[in-house]
């Protein structure tokens, strides 16, 4: 049993926490048998990489790649932070891939856009040329 005001373990019965010295009422008593599982920081920046690259990524392809360098730089800084502490964190690897996967697409896409926009600007003087030409 722990207590519900420190969380301290206690020994079946107690009417008092011995560390915190919170009472322990009769029957309104709460017995917490399992403490909560708390997340360290590493767990919080390893989670944060992958759900930042993969948001970016998605963003990335369908509203702007701005969004991707953003968030998958985001990401990236994250996942290596966690893998500089510790080299065996397995979420801040996979967060590690996702951001560079993140970067990756963005740049392609980022890439992709340019040449349509080139080609397309091609198109835009040939058909002004050609519209201009049956003027004459």
């Amino acid at each position: 049993m722990y207590c519900p005001k420190c969380g301290s373990k206690m020994q079946e019965g107690a009417t008092f926490c011995s560390a915190c010295g919170a009472k322990m009422e009769g029957e309104s008593k709460v017995i917490i048998t399992e403490k909560a599982e708390s997340w360290s920081t590493e767990d919080i920046l390893s989670v944060a990489s992958i759900a930042a690259g993969a948001l970016g990524l998605l963003l990335a392809l369908l509203v702007s790649v701005w969004f991707g360098y953003i968030l998958g730089g985001g990401a990236l800084a994250c996942a290596l932070i966690v893998r500089k502490k510790n080299k065996n964190n397995q979420k801040a690897l996979i967060g590690l891939i996702v951001s560079i996967v993140t970067l990756v697409c963005s740049l392609i896409a980022h890439i992709v856009a340019i040449a349509l926009l080139a080609s397309f600007g091609d198109l835009m003087g040939d058909a002004f040329s050609f519209f201009m030409n049956m003027m004459n």
